[in-house]
């Protein structure tokens, strides 16, 4: 059995095992090292496939998300610069691995004491294609409300 394989293994077996809270604190505390380690430009990352970073990216996900804790943990290890990293790379990484980075970005920025960095890492919102804007995280309406009192369509 190749070692991608059974990262990959690995790491959805703790992404099931972190549904339950106590494990996500325990797993938060202990495996995010490890996980962040695998992570491209980690040192354990040579020869591990898209699959294996969309399956790492998505154990991340589900520790960070509710888990203020971990979520700093995330920042300390260095793993925000990484998944900015992916974020940016629609041309080298799955679609699907694209899609869970912003989804941790996303968990991350609703934490307060992250956005500063996040801010930094990844300077406008916009240039981080998928990002979500603060508003919309916030519940807020992005979009413009028309302020005319014409009709928008004229019946003839």
């Amino acid at each position: 059995m190749s070692n991608d394989s059974v990262v990959r293994s690995i790491a959805v077996c703790l992404r099931n095992l972190a549904s339950d809270s106590k494990n996500k604190e325990l797993l938060g505390q202990n495996a995010l090292n490890n996980l962040v380690k695998r992570l491209p430009g980690g040192e354990g990352a040579d020869g591990i496939t898209d699959m294996t970073i969309g399956a790492i990216i998505s154990t991340i996900l589900e520790l960070v998300t509710g888990a203020p804790e971990t979520a700093r943990l995330l920042k300390v290890q260095g793993g925000i610069p990484r998944l900015v990293d992916i974020s940016r790379s629609t041309d080298v990484y799955s679609g699907q691995c694209v899609h869970v980075s912003n989804r941790v970005l996303a968990a991350c920025w609703e934490i307060r004491d992250l956005r500063k960095t996040l801010k930094h890492e990844v300077g406008t919102l916009e240039c981080c294609r998928g990002f979500p804007h603060p508003t919309a995280l916030m519940g807020l309406s992005t979009m413009r409300v028309r302020t005319s009192s014409k009709p928008a369509i004229t019946t003839d």
